[in-house]
C-alpha cells in the first residue's frame, strides 16, 4: 500500500504499511488513501508514531524523508528490490557482514545456506520451550509523556 522513510540516526529506515489479505477491507485497499477511507486516522497515527516515539527518551523528532507516504508502486519498483540486492550481497559474501549472522534458509548453494532441518542447531534454538512468566513492567512505562509545541517532553507537575 505504501511506506514512509524515517531518517533515524542518519540512516533511512523504511517502514512499509501493508494489510493482511484476510482483513475484511483488504479487497478495497490498494493505497494509503484507501486506508484513510476505511480506517480514518490510521496512516497519520503510524506517521506520528515513527516521528515522535523516541522523543520521550531524550532523542529528537525523527524526520520523514519527503514528509509523506510513498506509494506502493515506488516501494515495489525501487525500495524492495534494492533491499533484496543488499541482502543477497550479504548472504553471498560480496558484502562484509561486519559481525551480523548471515545464515539463511533461502538461497541454496551459498556458504550461508542452512538446511531447514538444521536451523534449530545452527541458530541455537532450543528444542523444548522454556517459557518463563513475563517480567514485571518497569514503573517508567506506567507514566504518560506529553510533548510541547517544540516537541520537548513536558515534565510532570508543570
Amino acid at each position: 500500500m505504501g511506506a514512509i522513510a524515517p531518517n533515524d540516526g542518519g540512516e533511512t529506515d523504511w517502514k512499509v504499511l501493508v494489510i493482511d489479505v484476510r482483513d475484511p477491507i483488504a479487497r478495497f485497499v490498494n493505497s494509503v488513501e484507501d486506508v484513510e477511507k476505511f480506517r480514518p486516522g490510521v496512516t497519520q497515527a503510524f506517521y506520528d508514531w515513527f516521528r515522535y516515539y523516541k522523543v520521550a527518551r531524550g532523542d529528537g523528532v525523527i524526520p520523514i524523508i519527503g514528509n509523506a507516504y510513498q506509494d506502493a508502486s515506488y516501494i515495489t519498483q525501487h525500495v524492495l528490490p534494492q533491499g533484496h540486492e543488499w541482502w543477497v550481497d550479504l548472504v553471498s559474501g560480496r558484502e562484509d557482514p561486519d559481525g551480523l549472522s548471515i545464515n539463511q534458509t533461502v538461497l541454496e548453494g551459498l556458504e550461508s545456506f542452512v538446511e531447514p532441518a538444521e536451523t534449530g542447531e545452527v541458530f541455537d534454538i532450543p528444542r523444548e520451550d522454556d517459557m518463563l512468566p513475563a517480567a514485571e513492567k518497569p514503573a517508567v512505562y506506567d507514566e504518560w509523556y506529553y510533548l510541547d509545541e517544540e516537541f520537548g517532553v513536558i515534565q510532570q507537575g508543570e
